[in-house]
C-alpha cells in the first residue's frame, strides 16, 4: 500500500504472495529506489513484479515469465536498478547465440530463460530486469569478430607442412585484381 501510494500505481497481488520483511535504511529513501528495494526484499524472497503499465503484478517468481513480461524494445537494456521480470531479445553478429547461451546459462538466474533462436542468431532471455541487463551486456561483449571462427588441426599424410603453407600463401596472396574481390587467382 505504501509504495502504491507513492508511486500512483495500482499494485494487485497474488493471494500466494505472503511474509513480512524488515528493511533498514541509513536515511530517508527516494521513490525509485523505494520500489527498487521492494522489487529486492520480493526476489529474496521468490516473488517478483510484472510491469503492465499503470498496474504492476507482485507473483512468485517461478513461472512469472508466463505471465505477460514486458518484451523490451531491441537495442534497448532494461534498467540496472529494476528487479521487475521482463524479456530481451539480444541480435549478434558475430558469435553464434548458441555457443554465447552456453555461456549465459550459467550465469542466469535460477528461474531465468535463455534461449538461441538461430535464424536470426539472436538470444532470448527472460528474468529479472537487472540480470537481463547484466547478461546482455556480456553477450554483447562475447560478440566479437572471430568468435564464431572453427580452427581446426589437420595432419598431413602425402605433404609437407612447409610446402603447403607456402602454396597457400600463394594462393591467398592479395596480388591482382581478383584477390581484392575476395577471389582466390587461378
Amino acid at each position: 500500500q505504501f509504495i502504491s501510494k507513492l508511486t500512483g500505481k495500482t499494485y494487485v497481488v497474488s493471494d500466494k504472495v505472503s511474509g513480512r520483511a524488515t528493511i533498514i535504511t541509513p536515511g530517508p529513501v527516494e521513490i525509485k529506489d523505494a520500489v527498487r528495494i521492494l522489487g529486492s526484499v520480493l526476489e529474496v524472497n521468490g516473488y517478483t513484479t510484472v510491469d503492465q503499465g499503470d498496474v504492476i503484478k507482485v507473483i512468485p517468481i517461478q513461472g512469472a515469465r508466463r505471465e505477460g513480461v514486458e518484451v523490451l524494445p531491441s537495442g534497448t537494456l532494461p534498467s540496472p536498478d529494476s528487479e521487475s521480470m521482463v524479456t530481451q531479445m539480444v541480435t549478434l553478429r558475430h558469435a553464434p547465440a548458441r555457443n554465447v547461451r552456453a555461456i549465459l546459462v550459467p550465469l542466469a538466474g535460477r528461474h531465468a530463460y535463455v534461449t538461441a533462436h538461430n535464424e536470426t542468431n539472436s538470444l532470448v532471455i527472460t528474468d529479472i530486469a537487472s540480470n537481463v541487463y547484466r547478461l546482455a551486456r556480456l553477450a554483447k561483449r562475447l560478440d566479437v569478430p572471430g568468435s564464431g571462427a572453427v580452427l581446426e588441426v589437420i595432419r598431413l599424410e602425402y605433404a609437407k607442412a612447409s610446402d603447403l603453407a607456402t602454396a597457400l600463401k600463394s594462393l591467398f596472396s592479395t596480388r591482382g585484381p581478383a584477390a581484392a574481390k575476395g577471389k582466390a587467382p587461378v
